[in-house]
C-alpha cells in the first residue's frame, strides 16, 4: 500500500521533488493524482522519506520554465537545438566578416597620407553586399549538414 501525502497547495512540481528525493516517477516511485478535489502525492511501497511530510518546492514561475527549456532546446542533440545552433553560427560568421572588413578598413585609414590615398585605398575594399533571406538559409543548412551545430 503506498503513503499518501496531500499536496498543498497545488501545482506540484514532480521535477524538484523527484531531485530532491532521488526518485523516478517513471520507474513509479512515487505519482500524484486528484482524488475528490484533493491532490494526492503517492509514494510507492517500501520508499521511506528522509521528510515527513515531504518538503513540497514550489515550481518556478513561468519565465523561468520558458528561459531552462529553452537552453535545454539550446543544448540538446534534437533537430530543435542543432536548428538554433546552425542560426547562430551562420550570424556569428557574418558578425566576423563585418569585423574582418572593419579591421581592414581601420588598416587602410592609418596607412593613407592624404584624402586622394584614403579615397583610393577605401575604393579598394570589397563590397559588403546585402545577404538575402536564402542565402542564410542555404548557410545554415550548410553548418547542419557539416556537423559543426551537432
Amino acid at each position: 500500500m503506498p503513503t499518501t501525502y496531500p499536496i498543498n497547495p497545488p501545482p506540484f512540481d514532480g521535477g524538484k521533488f523527484s531531485t530532491r528525493y532521488s526518485l523516478n516517477s517513471a520507474r513509479g516511485d512515487f505519482w500524484a493524482e486528484v482524488l475528490a478535489g484533493q491532490s494526492t502525492l503517492f509514494i510507492k511501497d517500501g520508499i521511506t522519506l528522509p521528510d515527513n511530510p515531504p518538503i513540497f518546492d514550489p515550481p518556478d514561475p513561468p519565465e523561468i520554465i520558458k528561459r531552462t527549456d529553452a537552453k535545454t532546446i539550446y543544448d540538446s542533440p534534437i533537430p530543435a537545438g542543432i536548428t538554433w545552433r546552425a542560426t547562430l553560427l551562420t550570424a556569428v560568421d557574418e558578425i566576423n566578416l563585418l569585423r574582418q572588413w572593419l579591421v581592414a578598413l581601420k588598416t587602410e585609414i592609418a596607412a593613407a597620407t592624404s584624402l586622394a590615398d584614403l579615397k583610393t585605398r577605401v575604393a579598394t575594399l570589397p563590397n559588403m553586399p546585402d545577404r538575402t533571406p536564402q542565402q542564410a538559409r542555404t548557410a545554415t543548412h550548410a553548418k547542419m549538414d557539416s556537423g559543426i551545430a551537432d
